[in-house]
């Protein structure tokens, strides 16, 4: 009993750091999306001033390359 009460507290530990890291996971994102909305209304104000040429910054803000950067999958953040 003793010794599945310690691996039972492992697990808990161990499960408590992967919250912790899914939080900091979670600021980062919405962190990013936000920094992302920015640079894509930045480039739309700037449009009609610079011919086009900050349009750059609406198509990187609004992620139009996150398909070549696929998020890992839980398994795979996991195993580390």
């Amino acid at each position: 009993m003793h010794k599945f009460l310690g691996a039972l507290e492992e697990r808990a530990v161990q499960l408590d750091r992967m919250k912790t890291g899914a939080s900091i996971s979670s600021v980062a994102g919405s962190t990013v999306g936000l920094a992302g909305g920015v640079v894509s209304i930045v480039g739309l104000a700037l449009a009609p001033v610079t011919a086009g040429a900050s349009l750059t910054l609406t198509m990187v803000g609004t992620d139009w390359f996150k398909p070549l950067y696929p998020p890992i999958s839980l398994l795979e953040y996991l195993l580390g």
